[in-house]
Formats: structure tokens, C-alpha cells, sequence
């Protein structure tokens, strides 16, 4: 804690889209591509909640949504950059591992080439991305992960990607979710 204080975070969680394609075996949220529930958060819907959150004293966003299989890294540039000029002061915590995971898979550099997590997280960072949330941690062990949520990465590329955000000085969380089909030993 710096100062030895602790405080607050008062932010608000906005989901930028329903649509997802992990098939994760908790989650009541998502909406497969197409069904008539499936959106994408449109900018009108962000300023109310943004303006809402500073109304209330929050100063950040947290955002995080499916991972729909037409929004690449240029969405998520944009949208962030959008806000930010919008509102300068509102942080951005913003996706997860799971989900710079699955926009590295559709994004390719400018000559056609495989993007890395690295250079997706230099672009969201760029973009205004201020911290990224800890989700899609559930339990970092594969056989755990396979069976509650086989379209999430594995546990190493979540450390991975981790390990690239902490190199970026890019401010991380983690989430982790337990109860289910975990063991003590985690592995069995």
C-alpha cells in the first residue's frame, strides 16, 4: 500500500459484448453468434454508465465481455481510444487474459504475420488500457480448465500473458474461482 493506506476502487463493470464463443461450462451470461439476446455495448450505453460511475465518485471502467469471434484488435483499439478522449480521467481496466488471448488468435501484424500477446498489449495500452483484470484465472491447471472452460486459454498461456503485461509495467489482478471440479491437489 503506498503511504501504508488502504482504499477504495470505485468503479463500474460494463460488459462490451454477450457474444461469446468459449463455451465455458458456469457462465449464464453468453449468447452464441447470431442469437437474437447477442450484442455489442454501443457508445451511447457507455457514456450513461461512464457519466453515471463519476456521478457516484468512480474513476474506472472495468470491461470485459465474451470472446465473440468478429472483434479483433482494432475494435478494441478503437473503442478504447474513444473513451478515453471522451473521458480523459476515467481509468480502464480492461479484458483479461482469456481475452488478449483470444484477440492475439484473430489478429495479424501489418505485413500479414501472427500477432504476439506482447504487441496486443502494447496496442491496448497505447489505446488507453490501464490495467488488465486477473479473469479467466478459474483454477491455473489444465485439466481444470478443459473441463470447465475448454475455449479459455490454458494456465500458461494466462501466465504468459501475464508476464508480458507485468514487462509492460501494465498493472494485473487475478481471479480465481474455485468449488467445482477442482481437487486439493489441484491436478488430479
Amino acid at each position: 500500500m503506498p503511504h501504508g493506506k488502504v482504499t477504495w476502487q470505485i468503479d463500474r463493470n460494463v460488459n462490451t459484448t454477450n457474444v461469446c464463443i468459449a463455451n465455458c461450462k458456469f457462465c449464464n451470461f453468453y449468447r452464441i453468434p447470431g442469437h437474437a439476446e447477442a450484442y455489442i455495448t454501443d457508445m451511447e450505453t457507455y457514456k450513461a454508465k461512464i457519466e453515471e460511475t463519476i456521478k457516484y465518485g468512480g474513476d474506472q471502467l472495468l470491461l470485459q465481455g465474451g470472446h465473440h469471434p468478429e472483434l479483433g484488435l482494432s475494435f478494441y483499439v478503437h473503442l478504447f481510444k474513444e473513451l478515453k478522449s471522451l473521458y480523459p480521467n476515467i481509468k480502464l481496466h480492461t479484458l483479461g487474459p482469456p481475452e488478449i488471448a483470444h484477440i492475439t488468435k484473430l489478429s495479424t501484424g501489418p505485413h500479414g504475420e501472427k500477432s504476439t500477446h506482447r504487441e496486443v498489449l502494447m496496442a491496448l495500452q497505447e489505446a488507453g488500457m490501464d490495467s488488465l483484470p486477473g479473469a479467466g484465472a478459474e483454477i491455473l491447471t489444465d485439466r481444470v480448465r478443459r473441463l470447465i472452460s475448454k475455449g479459455k486459454c490454458g494456465a500458461q498461456e494466462w501466465l504468459d500473458i501475464m508476464h508480458e503485461a507485468h514487462k509492460l509495467n501494465i498493472t494485473t489482478s487475478a481471479t480465481m474461482m474455485f468449488g467445482h471440479v477442482e481437487t486439493p491437489a489441484g491436478t488430479l
